[in-house]
């Protein structure tokens, strides 16, 4: 099974965003395309990306881990 990274849009909650990856700064990039979505073997993994520990990973405020 796989799992994967949503969020709701900031702007319009009702529009869901899919986390596709990070760009060459390691910021987190998400699209309202669910085609390009990263796709993380198990629901540890995907749970460990959106980790905020000590407040930095501020991108992965309200994601959820969904399996498919």
């Amino acid at each position: 099974m796989a799992y994967y990274i949503t969020k709701p849009f900031s702007l319009n909650p009702s529009t869901t965003l899919y986390f596709v990856g990070e760009d060459n700064a390691k910021v987190a990039r998400f699209s309202d395309d669910p085609e390009g979505k990263v796709t993380f073997s198990t629901e540890a993994e995907a749970n460990a990306k959106i980790a905020n520990p000590d407040g930095t990973n501020g991108a992965f405020t309200s994601a959820v881990v969904v399996s498919e």
